[in-house]
């Protein structure tokens, strides 16, 4: 592969891995963007009117000119409120810049776009059509409309267009494929889909709009290893590989075992690099600190859409399958990443700054009757674990919880809906009704620290 600048090979027989580990990492150095997985389905039959056969309709990308069988083709499109199917052709918009959403009930990304796309299509009513292209049946597309909250944003929508995906064939979704006059002049993700975009379109300027890439043979059931053209080695019996971006891919972990179980593999594809070295130590998001000079290593602080393409890597770990093996490896990701990257992350103990969680009533007697009976819920250190690795997304701007720990019995409550994880108010007055409340506290806890070299 062209984009691969750095790439060492070493192997060693099981017997000797463990005393030159160190020397047996592979790492290779490529440049990706990370997109929602699509989850296509199936072969694509052929369509009434349009061709003989499937096989015979030519993937279109940009510059490329529509074709009549295209502009033609019947579109079968469900409206809000309405009964029944509509036919619809792109001829019947000719003339106007047209936006195909491909989109899916599944997706939650394609779903939560829906009001921007609303905005848009009103803003420019007259110059722009947008067409919802659903992955789904007619009647699954309806109930969606009428029963989702971001359904109110979807008036129309084709359904079932399986002929339009081999004219724009694509793995991830949502995606977006834009004709004007009479070519296709762009093909993006979310983020570029935006009134600048539309504006500089719509007066004739050349698209600098990013491209959307979609890496259509990658082979989810087979370690990335391979999917670089590579094979396992028969003696080969310990290997990291490390990359940048994988443009054309999702964000994924994957794992299995090579034909013969020997070796164990992990992948983590397009991953940031917290939850690589969280894979390594296990520890929640709100437990690592961030002492470098750039602020967001460890979480998109600076609304920067490009952030991904900066801080995500690959990872695959491979290596003999026993259980020891595998914790031997971990142990060492943090030093190949440290290595490679000129970091210095390392595990300390450091007086943090807490919630801890205390008990309100001082017996059994005075406390809640829910607290009192049996439950099978959650435990509370599972509702502190789970509260630290909450992460929210405000203003497309990671935000972590502060750190709560659980300094009282172990006791099972009933499980808390997802709103309680997302402050310590709402988790306080979850646990208020259970009897137990939140105070500030300082305690000496394995943080995770990263600094320069």
């Amino acid at each position: 592969m062209n984009d691969i600048y750095v790439r060492a090979e070493l192997c060693l027989k099981i017997s000797n891995y463990k005393k030159y580990y160190k020397a047996l990492i592979a790492f290779s150095f490529l440049f990706c963007v990370c997109l929602a997985h699509a989850g296509q389905r199936g072969n694509i039959p052929a369509a009434t009117g349009v061709a003989s056969t499937t096989d015979s309709i030519k993937p279109l990308t940009i510059g490329d000119t529509i074709p009549e069988a295209l502009w033609n083709l019947p579109l079968q499109m469900v409206q809000a409120g309405q009964e029944g199917i509509t036919a619809v052709t792109l001829n019947d918009y000719k003339g106007k810049l047209i936006i195909l959403d491909f989109w899916a009930t599944w997706c939650g990304g394609c779903i939560a776009g829906f009001p921007k796309m609303e905005t848009l299509a009103n803003k420019f009513d007259h110059d722009l059509v947008v067409l919802p292209i659903g992955y789904d049946a007619a009647e699954k597309i309806r109930y969606f409309m009428q029963t989702n909250e971001n359904g109110q944003y979807l008036k129309r929508s084709i359904y079932d267009a399986k002929v339009l995906k081999q004219y724009f064939p694509h793995v991830y979704i949502p995606h977006y494929v834009w004709l004007k006059d009479t070519h296709v002049v762009s093909i993006t993700n979310q983020i570029d889909l935006n009134e600048a975009n539309i504006v500089a379109l719509l007066k004739g300027e050349k698209s600098k709009i990013k491209v959307k890439k979609d890496v259509l043979d990658y082979d989810r059931s087979k370690p990335f290893f391979a999917n670089l053209n590579k094979t396992f080695l028969a003696n080969m019996q310990v290997s990291l590989t490390l990359t940048r971006h994988v443009d054309g891919l999702s964000r994924s972990g994957t794992g299995g075992l090579s034909d013969d179980s020997l070796l164990r593999w992990t992948s983590f594809i397009n991953t940031p690099l917290i939850d690589l070295y969280r894979f390594a130590v296990n520890l929640p998001y709100n437990h690592f600190i961030n002492e470098t000079a750039d602020k967001s290593l460890l979480g998109n602080l600076d609304n920067d859409p490009n952030w991904y393409e900066k801080y995500a890597y690959c990872l695959e770990i491979v290596a003999p399958n026993e259980s020891s093996s595998l914790l031997d490896l971990k142990s060492n990701v943090i030093h190949a990443l440290n290595t490679q990257l000129k970091l210095n992350g390392r595990l300390e103990y450091r007086l943090v700054d807490v919630y801890a969680m205390r008990a309100i009533h001082l017996n059994e007697r005075n406390r809640p009757e829910q607290q009192k009976k049996t439950l099978t819920g959650s435990s509370l250190s599972e509702i502190a674990k789970r509260f630290n690795n909450n992460i929210k997304i405000e203003k497309r701007k990671v935000v972590y919880n502060p750190i709560v720990i659980n300094d009282m019995e172990n006791i099972a409550v009933p499980s808390p809906s997802m709103n309680a994880y997302q402050s310590i108010t709402t988790l306080n007055t979850y646990l208020n009704a259970m009897g137990i409340t939140l105070v500030k506290d300082r305690k000496e806890l394995a943080v995770f620290v990263l600094s320069e070299k």
